[in-house]
């Protein structure tokens, strides 16, 4: 194995300094690809086959997918 020469604070750990004396900073992130799945609710004729966490199913072409419609609510 590799020799690694890790080194941490060690107990004492840094102090920021935030601009105008701040003490939380906030990120916001914003994910809008949400609704871009296929549904034949919305015309679309397959439900999504590959935006959804179970594996092994295939897109149902002319039908409803209600677990993976379920996900996207």
């Amino acid at each position: 194995m590799t020799y690694r020469a890790l080194k941490g604070c060690a107990g004492k750990p840094p102090a920021p300094e935030w601009p105008n004396g701040a003490r939380i900073a906030v990120q916001f992130a914003l994910n809008v690809e949400e609704g871009a799945e296929s549904c034949t609710l919305n015309g679309d004729n397959q439900s999504e086959a590959y935006l959804h966490e179970p594996s092994g199913r295939g897109a149902r072409l002319g039908e409803r997918d209600l677990t993976v419609e379920s996900i996207y609510e």
